[in-house]
């Protein structure tokens, strides 16, 4: 009997052990009680390892919301990623991404982070170049002969949240073409990306964390894109300036991906270094790399260029090379932040100002006459303005049609049969321009159903006939004249 007693005295004193020594389930830590403390370890201690464990117990625990996964998922992915360890940052966040999609504040920050940890093989130099930098270049075709000009330029603006960098490309030749870029300041990550041409219509680009949405706007009709991105994708405009930056050297190569808004393509892009050159050009002499670019879309590749870009300084961006065409610096002109910029042109004796929106882009390789482009668009995208020389040398006409009234009439008749409902206005006034007078005409007409307006000043200096010309849409002329007027005020003879 006392031997009874006695097992069950032990077996109540085992169960009570057995109760004293193991957790009760409801003193065991919540899934929010594991978060805190693991923030607390990973913020406060910086033990990222020990943070990781926990991380992954909330991921585990049964009584886990969502929304507490999902925040172990990205902490997680943060741990690593300060941990050096990429390919598994990358897996925390992509199951964050794929199987909690409904946790949209999460999902983002994750795919702005897949981002970064996907981009840090992408080293960069600090930016070589200065707010306002100004670089003027020369295209030509596979004979030789120059087809066209371009001017690029980038500054330093406010973004929505912080400074970013804008470059802007003016293209004038065979045909015109406006395009500006915006990016990080520190990665040049891309913001938004826009273009406008006569020919091809109009094209707006947004970037986010993870995709890129573009406007189109052709023929007068609108669509709308969205492309996902699976790794970083530079904007390709801003292909020039991602080259300056790169820590090139005679063994470099690395990979990226370059977006094209107007086709709306994502491109695997093969950068290697594969010689050094000495390029002159813009009166200087330039020690070059020699970088070979493969661009590829779906494993196939689609285009090899050649770009030299010097290998010191200010490591401009020299040359292209593509199919035969090529394009080459030829002007470096002054950092320009001011409103106001003035176009001197000594070996033909004049000058002006323009508004610093507008670009002078010199198309003196036609054959019959010198012509400036004065911004293929304005700061809008807008009316270009054109300033044509005709000059005895450049001249196999008549000298008397170097007289400005008989020029001016000379195209009026010529216009008169080439343009539907072409009339002229009666009430345009003459004027003076670097103490020279003008013979002008303003005319309006349509072209495809639009009205027009078409503006010619001519003035003559001895044995050369310049003359002013716009054409634009008869809603904006009166704005489009004002900026003529204001260049034609500033113009003087040397």
């Amino acid at each position: 009997m006392n031997l009874v007693k006695n097992m069950a005295c032990q077996g109540m004193l085992s169960m009570m052990l057995a109760m004293t020594s193991t957790p009760s389930p409801a003193l065991a830590e919540s899934s929010s009680e594991l978060m805190e403390r693991a923030v607390y370890i990973e913020e406060s201690k910086g033990e990222l390892k020990a943070a990781i464990k926990l991380y992954e117990k909330v991921i585990g625990q049964a009584d886990a919301s969502k929304q507490d996964i999902a925040q172990a998922l990205y902490r997680q992915a943060v741990c690593y990623h300060l941990l050096g360890d990429k390919q598994k940052s990358i897996n925390a966040l992509t199951r964050l991404i794929n199987q909690y999609p409904a946790q949209a504040s999460l999902v983002s920050k994750a795919k702005t982070l897949m981002l970064e940890v996907n981009a840090e093989d992408i080293a960069l130099l600090p930016t070589p170049w200065e707010d306002g930098e100004e670089l003027h270049y020369s295209i030509r075709i596979p004979s030789g002969k120059q087809m066209g000009s371009m001017v690029s330029t980038v500054k330093k603006t406010d973004g929505s949240s912080r400074p970013i960098w804008t470059m802007e490309n003016y293209i004038a030749g065979g045909n015109q073409l406006y395009t500006q870029s915006s990016a990080n300041l520190d990665n040049l990550f891309s913001i938004s990306s826009a273009s406008k041409s006569p020919q091809f219509g109009t094209s707006a680009s947004s970037f986010d964390s993870n995709s890129v949405k573009t406007r189109y706007n052709r023929d007068g009709e609108d669509s709308e894109t969205k492309l996902d991105l699976k790794n970083p994708a530079f904007d390709m405009k801003l292909l020039p300036y991602l080259l300056r930056r790169l820590p090139l050297n005679n063994d470099y190569s690395t990979s990226i991906s370059l977006y094209e808004n107007m086709s709306n393509g994502v491109y695997d892009a093969n950068i290697s270094v594969v010689g050094q050159e000495v390029i002159k050009t813009a009166g200087q002499e330039f020690d070059c790399f020699k970088i070979k670019l493969v661009l590829s879309h779906n494993g196939r590749t689609v285009q090899e260029s050649l770009h030299w870009v010097e290998n010191s300084g200010k490591r401009y961006y020299l040359k292209e090379q593509s199919n035969g065409t090529s394009i080459q610096l030829q002007k470096i002109a002054p950092s320009k932040t001011a409103s106001k910029v003035e176009h001197r042109f000594d070996k033909l004796n004049f000058k002006f100002s323009t508004q610093a929106a507008r670009k002078a882009l010199d198309l003196t390789f036609k054959d019959d006459s010198v012509e400036l482009l004065l911004g293929a668009f304005d700061s809008n995208m807008d009316t270009p303005i054109y300033l044509t020389v005709i000059t005895p040398e450049k001249d196999d006409t008549s000298a008397n049609l170097r007289v400005p009234g008989n020029k001016r009439d000379y195209q009026v008749n010529r216009l008169k049969s080439r343009l539907d409902n072409f009339s002229l206005r009666s009430d345009v006034a003459e004027r003076t321009i670097g103490g020279l007078s003008t013979h002008s005409f303003v005319a309006d007409f349509t072209q495809k159903s639009k009205e027009k307006v078409m503006a010619r000043v001519f003035f003559a200096n001895n044995d050369q006939l310049f003359y002013f010309s716009i054409i634009t849409d008869k809603a904006k002329y009166e704005r489009v004249n004002a900026q003529l007027q204001d260049i034609m005020n500033s113009f003087e003879i040397l």
